[in-house]
């Protein structure tokens, strides 16, 4: 975990990988006083994220869809129910990042109903701030944004750190659809923090959302947001992040579109495509295909 919040992704996959190995989840007993489940288990859930950070979105989908399997299995015994909610989570954040919504949505019902049975505070909110990102995502913005506020307040009160950046990432992207940038600059700022302080693993995103608002801004700052779209992939790049680093690709190359630099976006978003592991395909990257289509027709010779 250390190493996934320092953006280590490869080296936290390499932990991860490890402690599966040297565990056996379909059988091994929870860890009631270090942790309160199953480590095994613990460690596939993380595992499947991370692959979903290094791009490799088939297999993160394939970890997550064991690690379910095996918490299901064992729902029935009340020592596993903990170890079975933040399996649920987990499979939550991975089809979040694989921008299925359809998923995401079934999932963090799943997981809100059996926390709120449980009374696990710290996942009904993490539930409740997915799906305002999921109602706001579906075209129901003040809602949505409405739900998220609900939920990350609710999410703060559980005294937690590392949750909080990602999502306040996401409600600015409900703030930038809204077109309020005032407050999804404010939003945006929350998900930074204090500099040396909380988790790295969302810093590309961070630049890459920075950019958006620049760009969306009644008189837009075209170069400011590319800047932050060309630092969001050098982040993404040194992280090895390549999830995040197609998705500030895309974001430089649909700027650079606008400004008739056609070309340029072309080859870098030829060039993110490349990068991206073989099994990526979610709807960021048809539209990246899509995208790329334009920009061959509106080249220069």
């Amino acid at each position: 975990m250390v190493a996934f919040h320092l953006g280590d992704f490869e080296g936290a996959m390499g932990f991860f990988e490890k402690g599966v190995s040297v565990s056996c989840p379909e059988t091994d007993q929870p860890h009631f006083f270090t942790h309160g489940q199953n480590p095994g288990l613990f460690c596939l859930s993380y595992l499947a994220r991370t692959q979903c950070f290094l791009g490799y979105l088939d297999r993160g989908r394939a970890t997550i869809s064991r690690g379910l399997a095996i918490a299901a299995n064992r729902a029935d015994d009340p020592g596993h129910i903990y170890g079975h909610v933040n399996a649920l989570i987990h499979a939550v954040r991975v089809y979040h990042l694989c921008g299925d919504l359809d998923a995401e949505k079934r999932l963090s019902q799943e997981t809100l109903s059996l926390a709120q049975r449980n009374h696990f505070a710290y996942y009904e909110a993490l539930s409740s701030c997915h799906l305002g990102w999921v109602v706001g995502a579906e075209g129901s913005l003040s809602l949505g944004i409405e739900k998220m506020l609900r939920g990350l307040t609710a999410l703060g009160q559980t005294s937690t750190e590392l949750g909080l950046p990602g999502f306040y990432v996401r409600l600015a992207e409900l703030y930038i659809r809204a077109g309020q940038p005032a407050q999804a600059a404010e939003a945006l700022q929350k998900a930074v923090g204090l500099e040396g302080f909380g988790t790295r693993a969302f810093d590309a995103e961070v630049e890459r959302v920075r950019g958006d608002i620049s760009a969306s801004l009644a008189q837009p700052d075209l170069s400011a947001a590319e800047l932050a779209y060309r630092s969001s992939l050098a982040i993404a790049r040194h992280q090895r992040a390549s999830l995040f680093l197609f998705k500030a690709g895309l974001s430089l190359a649909r700027l650079l579109q606008r400004v008739g630099r056609h070309r340029e976006g072309y080859e870098i978003l030829n060039r993110c495509l490349e990068e991206l592991p073989v099994g990526s395909d979610t709807q960021h990257v048809r539209d990246a295909r899509l995208a790329m289509n334009e920009l061959a027709g509106d080249r220069v010779p």
